[in-house]
């Protein structure tokens, strides 16, 4: 918003409260309502758009989410998601560039390696990106989502719905690990994408404030499970994306049968989050045994690293809170 346009505020927002005849409307439509043509009308810069958020969570408390639209499609996402959902108010692709990459990869290596004409598992779904830019690549015939955040769930399953998608995808609100049952899953209030689930109940504080999260108990499954539920064969996957917050490694324990039937995996690759997960062993074992290679995906020409150079690249990011994310390559 430039400073001419501050200077008119009030008298257009009198002006679209009028238009929106909000008398007719119950809370939450008219919030979100006004809180939509806020951010349409206004031409608003970097600077402010955090803050027009902030202000607008505050000013309308019913306000629980936004129909926004990026990469040609509709996204229903939090007002409070200061991550992903601002990026996509923002009409930005997030992460596509990454999807792209390793679809191109992929394409690299066929015949040798099949993913087109079969399902993508989508593993910490969110509100439902990676989902949406897989079904607009023509090159999978369904996908399985799942996410066990409740308010993820809720937006992923409206964002699935504002596409036309519900033939396409299956949603499951629940967590993916090694074993079946519940776990504790921590809740980060502004960055709704870094929900975790904890492994350590006395986990101290760390660069994110994890410690004073609040935790709420969901359903966990295994991959191998939940295809054996779905009634799909290895065979019947050709991609699987991961991006739980350093917890990837339990998520790839639990897809013995899976992995054994050459899959491609694509994973979030986040050190500090493996070692507050305790989940950079299991990860870095797991991978060893069952792929062949990887590409780091944040590499605009990515090349091909054997997968014995996994360590380096964890003792690289591990000094801080970085992260990339790699394509995975069976044998």
């Amino acid at each position: 918003m430039t400073r001419n346009q501050a200077t008119g505020f009030p008298q257009q927002l009198v002006s679209l409260l009028r238009e929106l005849q909000i008398r007719a409307l119950d809370p939450q439509q008219w919030e979100r309502r006004l809180a939509s043509r806020l951010l349409d009308r206004f031409d608003f810069t970097e600077e402010f758009q955090r803050p027009m958020l902030a202000a607008l969570g505050r000013a309308f408390p019913h306000l629980q989410y936004l129909i926004c639209k990026a990469a040609g499609s509709l996204f229903a996402v939090s007002p409070k998601d200061d991550t992903i959902g601002f990026s996509l108010i923002q009409g930005k692709a997030f992460e596509r560039e990454v999807f792209d990459r390793a679809l191109q990869r992929l394409e690299h290596h066929e015949p040798s390696i099949a993913f087109k004409g079969r399902a993508f598992v989508d593993v910490g779904a969110n509100v439902g990106f990676m989902t949406v830019y897989a079904h607009q690549s023509g090159h999978f015939n369904r996908a399985l989502c799942a996410e066990p955040d409740p308010v993820n769930f809720r937006l992923l399953k409206a964002t699935i719905a504002m596409n036309d998608l519900e033939e396409f995808a299956r949603l499951l609100p629940t967590a993916i690990g090694h074993r079946n049952g519940e776990v504790p899953l921590e809740l980060a209030d502004q960055n709704l994408g870094d929900h975790r689930v904890r492994v350590n109940a006395d986990s101290s504080d760390g660069a994110f404030q994890e410690a004073r999260r609040t935790t709420i108990r969901v359903p966990v499954t295994t991959l191998d499970a939940l295809l054996s539920k779905e009634s799909l064969q290895p065979t019947d996957v050709g991609l699987v994306w991961i991006d739980t917050q350093g917890y990837d490694g339990f998520v790839l324990a639990g897809g013995t049968d899976l992995l054994h039937g050459a899959v491609p995996v694509v994973c979030e690759f986040w050190p500090y989050g493996m070692k507050r997960a305790e989940g950079w062993p299991v990860f870095r074992d797991t991978v060893l045994r069952t792929f062949s290679g990887y590409y780091n995906l944040s590499e605009s020409n990515a090349i091909f690293h054997p997968m014995d150079a996994i360590t380096a690249l964890f003792d690289q990011l591990g000094t801080g809170v970085g992260h990339t994310d790699l394509l995975l390559l069976p044998r």
